[in-house]
């Protein structure tokens, strides 16, 4: 590294140190002697890219570039020779890399001869999974999802997002990115940008394969955004449809890495989408389903653990995320994360202590077989009236606040029902001897457990 970097007297030249590239190089050559060559600039007509995936693949030299960021017609091969012999270096590295963009610049004009909507039928003849038919009909699927996401978040995008989508494998059948296929999706806006298509058409095509994992950027565009969740949730349905469910050891698709990426994006994008339903509607595109109930069952389930993750590095605590954790699936992420940092705050209320174990003494007595709703007329003794009265009082206040998302005010509020529990518990038999007047008592207490519930299962909070 030092060595590459002391070449450059010129602040404007910059040489672009790719970590990856700088390692392999390292234990390759036991001379290191870095060298700085060129190419004629005509190349630079090409995409960045392209040149620097070239330089890196094939030869294993490093670019350079401005200050911004722009592609110098400059680059560096480390020589495993002595210095002396650094022109001979220089001589044959650039004859070699002159052959190699050649080919580069043949591949992107002879792909730039085809529009990319011309190119949607040939998908036909590429397979995607032999179970799962062409990328033809993967594209497909990408669309009726990425069609139906596009509704429940901007209306307006869906005929960019569905253009996007038509068009998100196109490159894959492109003679760039058959010889590179790291360059899928980059490839793919460039060629779109060079047929005139929109230009969020154009990010899409990139922005697909955002994040590339755990902690990457996200879509900056709601149609790249939308794509990519598209995409992602066509493929953990697909794959868990024909029984192909990551295990311990194996998760040869990537899926584990695929369900973090869609619960990042709709955590950053803030989108108002939940599990249950997206998955849902992305198994009706799907055929010869394993019975699709348990299908969507395992999906869930991954994609619970997946949240659990996520929320437990953003630095929530374990038992309160498992007090929120099976809402994921029917509540959007960002409604989780706001119920845990209320709950978060509430820990710090003096008033918690009394609350939570109020409301585990509801949980741990009430049963989990049905129950009748509660009949006011079996109501005997005052203070089970008064804890009545209250619970409806307060359940009347807390169910506006939760609807509207004021879960640190909807908390507040129903923990003034903690004394009336109390003293319930206190002066009231619940296993009374008539069986009417004990299953009523129950019922009471049911229906505070699942009140409450809607919030969190505090029964999982230590």
């Amino acid at each position: 590294r030092k060595n590459i970097t002391a070449l450059f007297n010129d602040p404007v030249l910059q040489p672009i140190i790719d970590e990856e590239l700088l390692e392999t190089v390292t234990y390759i050559v036991e001379y290191p002697v870095p060298v700085l060559c060129s190419f004629r600039s005509e190349y630079l007509t090409l995409p960045k890219e392209l040149l620097i995936t070239v330089m890196k693949d094939h030869q294993k030299y490093f670019g350079v570039q401005d200050i911004n960021g722009s592609l110098l017609n400059h680059f560096v091969v480390i020589s495993n020779t002595r210095a002396e012999n650094a022109e001979t270096v220089r001589i044959g590295a650039e004859r070699v890399i002159k052959a190699r963009f050649d080919d580069a610049k043949f591949y992107y004009h002879e792909d730039t001869s085809k529009r990319l909507d011309e190119r949607v039928e040939n998908l036909r003849a590429v397979t995607f999974h032999d179970k799962l038919g062409s990328l033809y009909e993967k594209t497909e699927r990408v669309m009726a999802i990425a069609a139906f996401l596009a509704e429940k978040i901007s209306p307006s995008l869906k005929d960019s997002v569905l253009r996007a989508a038509r068009l998100s494998k196109t490159d894959l059948i492109t003679g760039v990115v058959r010889e590179f296929p790291e360059l899928q999706g980059i490839m793919g806006k460039y060629y779109a940008t060079h047929d005139r298509e929109d230009s969020e058409v154009a990010a899409a095509l990139e922005e697909q394969y955002l994040p590339k994992n755990y902690g990457d950027r996200v879509p900056q565009t709601d149609t790249g955004a939308i794509v990519s969740l598209a995409d992602r949730i066509d493929n953990i349905s697909s794959f868990f449809s024909i029984g192909l469910i990551p295990t311990g050891s194996e998760d040869p698709f990537a899926l584990r890495r695929q369900a973090m990426g869609i619960i990042a994006i709709i955590l950053a994008r803030g989108y108002a989408l939940n599990l249950m339903e997206i998955f849902g509607h992305a198994l009706q595109n799907l055929r010869n389903l394993h019975p699709a109930e348990k299908t969507l069952e395992n999906i869930i389930s991954f994609m619970e653990q997946r949240m659990e993750f996520i929320l437990s590095t953003s630095g929530y605590e374990q038992d309160l995320i498992k007090s929120v954790i099976s809402l994921s699936s029917v509540q959007p992420p960002k409604l989780i994360t706001a119920r845990l940092d209320a709950l978060r705050a509430f820990r710090q209320d003096q008033v918690f202590q009394d609350f939570l174990l109020a409301v585990k003494r509801v949980h741990n007595i009430t049963p989990k077989t049905p129950l009748p709703a509660v009949d006011p007329a079996l109501l005997i003794q005052e203070e089970e009236k008064t804890l009545h009265a209250s619970f409806v009082a307060l359940k009347n206040e807390y169910l506006p606040l939760i609807e509207s998302e004021k879960f640190a005010e909807a908390i507040q509020v129903f923990s003034r029902i903690t004394p009336y529990i109390n003293t319930f518990f206190d002066k009231v038999m619940v296993m009374d001897k008539q069986e009417a007047i004990k299953t009523n008592r129950l019922a009471l207490l049911r229906g505070i457990g699942e009140t409450v519930s809607l919030m969190a299962d505090f029964s999982k909070i230590q």
